[in-house]
């Protein structure tokens, strides 16, 4: 018997693919996420968010490859105005999401606000509410192109 024999072969089918809808959707959940976890911790500890991210790197010494832990860049989704309000905008590709004509930013009272705003954007989003709004957003970044698209090549003049 031969070792292909041995095997169980059947007939699967790959795992469905994301449609650019729902690849869209779950991103921003992962964004939403992200947000609301940086919220809560500043509601609880009063003290800004830093994300962390563990990293293997190689000891210069030794060559011995270390795991360790070091601050990301982590930038929230509230701010506080000129006037002294806060504000809290949706963003979807590092681009505030336009949630009316013109209009990208919801006024909120305070931090705990914020938690609780983040939390119905999330339900929201769920409910597919803000889908056409990730669409159109989808649109102008491809429009724009992405960070990847945006090689650009610098020609020198050859007399400097």
């Amino acid at each position: 018997m031969s070792v292909i024999e041995k095997l169980k072969i059947v007939a699967a089918e790959p795992a469905s693919k994301m449609t650019a809808e729902e690849r869209r959707r779950a991103t921003l959940l992962t964004r939403l996420e992200e947000q609301l976890a940086a919220a809560r911790h500043e509601v609880e500890t009063g003290s800004p968010y830093q994300r962390l991210e563990r990293v293997a790197l190689a000891d210069e010494e030794t060559g011995e490859i270390k795991e360790v832990t070091r601050k990301k860049r982590f930038s929230s989704w509230w701010w506080i105005g000129a006037d002294g309000n806060m504000f809290l905008a949706l963003r979807y590709g590092g681009q505030p999401l336009s949630l009316k004509a013109g209009k990208s930013a919801i006024e909120v009272r305070d931090i705990s606000e914020v938690v609780s705003v983040l939390e119905q954007l999330k339900q929201a989003a769920l409910a597919g509410e803000l889908d056409k709004l990730l669409a159109e957003a989808a649109k102008v970044r491809g429009v724009r192109g992405g960070a990847k698209s945006q090689k650009t090549s610098v020609k020198r003049d050859a007399n400097t």
